[in-house]
């Protein structure tokens, strides 16, 4: 049975109480203060409900913190970061706003992981953030935070291994070259920097772990370097360049092999479509200006894809044959180009089946079945 409600005060009798577990639970309304009286409480796991209004004070014994998923509001107390025994904090998809306090002492602090993601927060990042030694994840995204941030300010924090910053009003600078001088910078494992205002490639070259890069939605210009392909050593599995100002890559053009989610869509590429790696699982290549033929051995290179897209391009000729080794494919989308002659039949056959979506809306195309 589901019981709802407010979660009543005299939870605070419950003196002994170090975990929190309500399943089966609908919680509403604020969260009750006398949370306070719970001196032995290490745990506090009240994510996705329904509370609503601010956060009131906690024990100092608490260690981890679990409070995404609900209409929270108001300003984080400056105490909350500040607690000594805290390690992990989620605060992620409320709706508090103003800015996050300074951490006192933070190059002691065992804070390990921090998610403040899409709330209303504002203001500046803190600066002892970057003093948090024992921080592995920092998640701001969707927020309203502002200003500018070297990137390298993260690099002495060396257990570092995912930043979230995306989608803020940050301005992210990063000085070309300096990362490769660095052994002991952070590995991440996952870095997502879009709409950051990055205006070049940052230096990922020691990266040896890096599996999720996203650079969207920034000013970054030119060739995609060789190296870029390499980061990881060969484990980069999400790259996402998408809405940039990119124009073409550097020959010769290798795709690692793991590659499995390529997006370069809404850039200025032109002339020859690049072969995905062999491993294609989401390839997307629309509105560019590539205007070669498909290659004819395309298909072979997405017999694991199940999303392919070179819609709003330059392209011409007949789709190739090979499209027919696309047996996981369901979504192809090739339309608005200037593609002529048949469809292949069995993408028309699959069209019914495992192709769910097939898109070929081309003047002069003619369907052959």
């Amino acid at each position: 049975m589901e019981l709802s409600g407010g979660l009543p005060s005299s939870i605070g009798n419950l003196r002994m109480l170090s975990t929190t577990d309500f399943f089966n639970y609908s919680f509403t309304g604020p969260i009750p203060s006398s949370l306070a009286n719970l001196t032995q409480l290490v745990l506090l796991d009240l994510a996705n409900y329904m509370f609503t209004g601010p956060i009131p004070s906690f024990s100092k014994n608490l260690s981890i913190i679990y409070l995404a998923h609900n209409s929270l509001s108001g300003t984080i107390p400056s105490s909350l970061l500040n607690l000594p025994s805290l390690t992990k904090i989620d605060l992620s998809f409320n709706k508090f706003d103003g800015q996050v306090d300074e951490i006192s002492n933070a190059s002691s602090s065992l804070l390990e992981f921090i998610n403040l993601g899409s709330n209303h927060l504002q203001g500046s990042v803190p600066m002892s953030f970057f003093e948090l030694k024992r921080l592995t994840v920092l998640v701001l995204n969707f927020d309203n935070f502002s200003g500018s941030i070297q990137l390298e300010n993260f690099y002495r924090l060396h257990n570092l291994s995912f930043i979230d910053l995306s989608y803020n009003g940050l301005s992210i600078h990063t000085n070309s070259g300096s990362g490769s001088s660095l052994s002991s910078i952070p590995q991440f494992e996952g870095l997502y920097l879009a709409f950051c205002k990055l205006e070049s490639f940052p230096d990922l070259k020691n990266q040896s772990v890096l599996a999720e890069l996203d650079l969207s939605d920034n000013q970054i210009e030119g060739e995609i370097q060789n190296w870029i392909w390499e980061v990881g050593n060969g484990m980069l599995y999400h790259l996402n360049l998408s809405h940039n100002l990119l124009s073409g890559f550097q020959v010769p053009y290798v795709v690692q092999a793991i590659l499995g989610v390529l997006e370069l869509h809404s850039n200025q590429f032109h002339g020859k479509i690049p072969k995905p790696g062999i491993f294609a699982e989401y390839m997307d290549f629309s509105s560019n200006s590539f205007s070669s033929f498909i290659p004819p051995t395309i298909g072979n290179f997405l017999t694991n894809a199940y999303f392919f897209s070179l819609s709003n391009n330059s392209i011409i000729g007949n789709i190739p044959q090979s499209t027919c080794n696309t047996k996981y494919l369901q979504v192809l989308d090739l339309s608005n180009n200037g593609l002529n002659g048949t469809i292949p039949s069995c993408l028309i056959k699959r069209s019914t089946s495992t192709l769910g979506v097939l898109i070929c809306k081309i003047t002069a195309l003619v369907e052959k079945f």
